[in-house]
């Protein structure tokens, strides 16, 4: 078993989805470069799954209801011309 730790470009869209081993460990959110990544603690022998992910604008509405669950990953911020805006990205867990 080796146990690694990876970085997952999630991009700027409000939902993404990203292919990681089965089990791994979700350490932070950060911008690098001005782009938003996940690290994450993983088990390099392990099978592919697919995990969800979204990101919602300090002030933006988050849909809930209709059985939706979220896990509160982190918080990023990028700079641009208009001043730098804050995000937050939770996993979808259903």
């Amino acid at each position: 078993m080796s146990v690694q730790i990876w970085r997952f470009p999630i991009g700027a869209c409000k939902r993404t989805e990203i292919e990681m081993p089965k089990g791994a460990v979700i350490l932070c959110v950060q911008a690098k470069d001005g782009e938003p990544n996940l690290w994450a603690e993983v088990n390099t022998d392990s099978p592919k799954e697919k995990r969800m992910f979204e990101i919602f604008g300090t002030g933006h509405d988050m849909p809930s209801g209709m059985g939706v669950h979220r896990k509160y990953i982190g918080t990023f911020q990028v700079g641009s011309m208009i001043g730098t805006m804050v995000f937050h990205v939770y996993e979808r867990l259903n």
